[in-house]
């Protein structure tokens, strides 16, 4: 039997589901209002500084750039910044749609016509981005400064694009380490099994719309993703060899140094993925294997210590926190976290808080926080659970320290990680908030392989093949939903409700469904014809995958 990676429909579902992929990240930043994305007036402003001063951000001295504030003067403000925006300068999209058509095309003329370069000069307001390591915005400040002279929407769309390609790539990546473990499978099964783990990469955005959000905007999470998709890429070589060797280690160091000096989250990760490699040596090899790894382990340590210890030790004798992390610094200040938790501790908001990280892992929107209600995203979080009760159960009876294990040394330390920050939010605040699930994107390489021996494990159940398929049905339909109410909310034609932040409709929308006012609106703040075909074609390319998926998976039955 060839393997099945070779068959027509596999390589087409993969193909078309990774282009559908990208061009439907595409389409979201081609139809998102400029720093709807989160955190992107931080994330621009550090690109800025890294870009036209040379030098990192200083956490509480290097506030926002003032081109940021001047651009709430012809724009909507996103729901998030109303507190750094003075009350008389904010614009809800909806307030902004109901100036004057000469105050709307000064607007337009200002976000898309070609004017003086931007550069940065502090502001007023904090930029809490500052916490985070530097490489992501040395990697997009030539960006910034080769792109500085066009508009404003058309450096943010490459600014964005550029950093989803990133993301993007790092599915590519994970689909060709599925592919190279399954081509050195020996078993059919596993052969299988593995092809179901590719496709898993492919499926990924469409089974959890949330990977937008995170991936398709300016935001270091992009490059997060593509370092995890190496350090999984190395790690499943380095599985399938008889003996580690220090080649492979040092990609690994290199792998890890690299994310270390990303983003912070890839400390509990370096963790991870060491206790994986230690325990699987000692447990193959006895003591011999763990000090010979133990002794690579270091290795690693210390290459991530030459490589970026100067950051983290430079936080530490700034403000006391190798980490940079703002409520960390405030924590400390405040006198700890276990003085924080004995005045401000309440079981339900970190039961609370912990429940919300499934659902932003889901699905969570923009930077303005308006949503559907809860009931809506309810069947995610089920077909979440069915997902992760299907890996469990196809993982049982492998060895911990096998490759279907290693998702779950990678997943552990960041959820740990994540309780850890709910704690200390409830230290400072008494609630949980400001700890969104869509973090755990950056592990879209593994998880994704998680899902597909999810899905391999469930469609050999006509039962939960049913349910799943049913589930799967309504989140297409609920991306597509929500795509259009964010398209109608962007465009002033309905509005948020006060207190819980759900779309609130008006009595009767415009004819089809406000279609032709939302072209016509969103052309002043955004760039719908561009989105709106990428939609089309992307959804298209997406169902057209799907199909080959399922011919796919019922010949692998």
């Amino acid at each position: 039997m060839k393997p099945l990676f070779k068959f027509n429909n596999f390589v087409s579902a993969i193909i078309l589901l990774l282009i559908g992929n990208f061009l439907l990240g595409a389409s979201n930043i081609a139809m998102l209002p400029i720093w709807e994305g989160f955190d992107e007036t931080a994330h621009f402003s550090y690109i800025q500084q890294v870009a036209d001063n040379h030098k990192l951000p200083l956490d509480g001295k290097d506030p926002i750039s003032t081109d940021i504030e001047k651009y709430y003067e012809y724009a909507p403000v996103p729901h998030a910044l109303f507190s750094d925006v003075p009350s008389k300068d904010r614009l809800t999209y909806q307030s902004f749609f109901s100036k004057s058509g000469e105050f709307l095309s000064n607007s337009k003329e200002f976000i898309h016509s070609t004017g003086n370069p931007r550069k940065y000069f502090p502001g007023r307001v904090h930029n809490w981005e500052s916490q985070h390591p530097p490489l992501y915005y040395i990697l997009l400040s030539p960006i910034y400064s080769a792109t500085n002279q066009l508009s404003w929407g058309k450096q943010i769309f490459i600014l964005r694009i550029i950093s989803y390609s990133f993301a993007w790539l790092g599915l590519v990546v994970a689909v060709f380490t599925c592919l190279e473990m399954a081509k050195n499978q020996s078993s059919s099964n596993k052969i299988y099994l593995w092809n179901w783990a590719a496709i898993g990469a492919g499926l990924w955005p469409v089974f959890f719309p949330a990977w937008f959000s995170d991936m398709a905007r300016m935001g270091n999470d992009s490059i997060c993703c593509l370092l995890l998709s190496l350090v999984w890429f190395v790690s499943i070589k380095m599985i399938r060899l008889e003996e580690v060797s220090f080649k492979h280690f040092l990609l690994l160091g290199f792998s890890l140094s690299l994310g270390c000096l990303t983003k912070v989250i890839f400390i509990p990760i370096t963790v991870g993925v060491l206790s994986f490699w230690l325990f699987r040596e000692w447990k193959l090899r006895g003591r011999i294997g763990f000090l010979k790894t133990t002794k690579l382990c270091s290795f690693v340590i210390v290459t991530i210590l030459v490589s970026s210890g100067w950051w983290y030790w430079s936080n530490h004798v700034q403000y006391g926190v190798i980490s940079g992390n703002i409520d960390l610094k405030l924590l400390k200040q405040s006198g700890g976290l276990w003085n924080g938790l004995e005045t401000n501790f309440s079981f339900f908001q970190w039961v609370r808080s912990n429940a919300v990280l499934l659902v932003t892992f889901g699905w969570i929107g923009s930077w303005s926080l308006v949503k559907p209600p809860l009931i809506f995203l309810t069947p995610i979080i089920i077909i979440l659970l069915l997902l992760v009760y299907a890996y469990l159960q196809t993982i049982r009876h492998s060895k911990i320290i096998s490759s279907e294990w290693f998702p779950v040394w990678l997943v552990l330390p960041i959820l740990i990680g994540l309780s850890y920050h709910i704690l200390v939010r409830i230290a400072l605040t008494g609630e949980g908030r400001g700890t969104p699930g869509f973090y755990l994107h950056i592990l879209a390489a593994p998880m994704s392989a998680a899902l597909g021996l999810s899905l391999h494990k469930i469609w050999g159940n006509n039962f939960l093949r049913t349910i799943i398929q049913i589930l799967f049905g309504y989140i297409i339909l609920f991306s597509i939903g929500t795509t259009w109410c964010q398209s109608l909310f962007f465009s002033g034609l309905i509005s948020a409700s006060k207190e819980e932040r759900i779309y609130s409709f008006a009595e009767q929308l415009p004819p089809f469904f406000g279609l032709a006012e939302v072209y016509q609106r969103l052309h002043v703040l955004a760039y719908p014809n561009v989105g709106f075909f990428l939609l089309i074609i992307g959804w298209g390319v997406i169902v057209t995958g799907l199909i080959f998926t399922k011919k796919f998976a019922f010949q692998a039955t």
